[in-house]
């Protein structure tokens, strides 16, 4: 696997031949289905159907106890009429199902592609190594969604390749950050990394020597009551007027919101791909990340965006002084974000994802 001198995984362009047409299962959750921002399996499902692939999905029943009858029921239905499966390994809260969905899989004789990803992944490779070791095993390919957890889980074996969950990027209008204005777009998780009051924290330095400095925080469902607290502390700080809260958003909206914001600041704690992020570097905002999981992978320092600490919001604020008061730094880092979100792009991963299951189903478990 090649790798950049500074020890991120390298985007390779890899010239696919077109496959033939395959008949594919895709066993995950699909709960969100028409809620907010499809998951990667329902994108992935779209794209193969328009590319002439018979796919078959599970489960977007409601409820969890459904969902997982029905995912079970439909990979039992499917199995005699698709020629490979791909099993969602959703960290470590998606390892039982994985596992009862492989084998069922495999001893009917589907050859199965696990998706793997989620930060929990790299917790139960660190814990429980065996387990991991004996899933992986099972199946004939398993992708990685980030070169962070690429790494994590390759002493185990069994980890193929890394393919970024892709992005359209057509659907992001790239406007240059030459001269940017301090408004900044903060996208946090749920946990101890993602903690929303940084936020107002980071608004209230700005304020200081930028009066106009506004920051719109979007925060996850799990962080609604931290979010809360970043307003109270903005109150206090006597910033709230510059502080607007928001909640995550289907695409359409993503776009609409990275055209009115010049600086995007990830301060996301889940290493998942982080979707959001390539789609700020598509639309040419000047990054500002936090340096763990996989924004590492994807962001180079001084290449494409900043890094800094978590957890470190006077890291932030000097961070975005620095993008301010350099107009060219601006320019340039928003230009070659640009280019790092193209090889994200759904025309290269979708051939890489279709010439996968082709040789999986062909040599029907053998990939190497």
């Amino acid at each position: 696997m090649m790798r950049t001198m500074d020890g991120r995984l390298a985007v390779e362009s890899v010239t696919v031949a077109a496959p033939a047409r395959s008949r594919v299962l895709l066993a995950g959750d699909l709960a969100t289905a028409g809620q907010g921002r499809p998951s990667l399996l329902e994108r992935l499902a779209g794209r193969l159907r328009r590319s002439g692939d018979v796919v078959v999905t599970t489960s977007s029943r409601p409820g969890r106890a459904w969902r997982i009858a029905d995912m079970l029921i439909t990979a039992w239905s499917a199995r005699s009429h698709v020629d490979v499966a791909v099993v969602d390994v959703n960290g470590a809260a998606g390892m039982r199902r994985a596992e009862v969905l492989t084998g069922m899989l495999g001893r009917a004789g589907v050859p199965v592609v696990h998706l793997l990803r989620g930060a929990g992944l790299a917790d139960v490779a660190a814990e429980d190594p065996g387990r991991l070791r004996r899933l992986l095993a099972s199946g004939s390919a398993s992708v990685a969604l980030t070169g962070h957890l690429y790494e994590a889980l390759s002493r185990l074996g069994g980890v193929t390749e890394v393919i970024a969950d892709p992005i359209e990027v057509a659907a992001y209008p790239f406007r240059a950050r030459c001269f940017p204005s301090p408004r900044l777009l903060w996208v946090c998780g749920g946990g101890p990394l993602g903690d929303p009051t940084g936020a107002a924290a980071a608004l209230a330095a700005l304020v200081a020597t930028h009066a106009d400095a506004e920051v719109t925080l979007v925060a996850p469902p799990s962080a609604a009551e931290a979010a809360e607290g970043a307003r109270r502390a903005a109150r206090e700080g006597g910033v709230e007027g510059g502080l607007h809260l928001t909640g995550p958003l289907r695409a359409t909206a993503t776009a609409e919101l990275l055209a009115t914001h010049d600086v995007f600041v990830n301060a996301a704690d889940v290493d998942d791909a982080p979707i959001g992020l390539a789609e700020a570097m598509a639309a040419g905002l000047c990054v500002v990340s936090v340096d763990w999981g996989g924004a590492s992978y994807l962001v180079a320092d001084g290449v494409d965006g900043l890094l800094v600490r978590p957890r470190d919001p006077d890291g932030v604020v000097g961070a975005v002084r620095r993008l301010l008061s350099d107009p060219d730094l601006s320019e340039r880092l928003s230009r070659a974000a640009r280019g790092r979100a193209e090889a994200l792009d759904w025309s290269r991963a979708l051939p890489r994802w279709r010439g996968l299951l082709a040789r999986v189903a062909t040599r029907g478990g053998a990939e190497a």
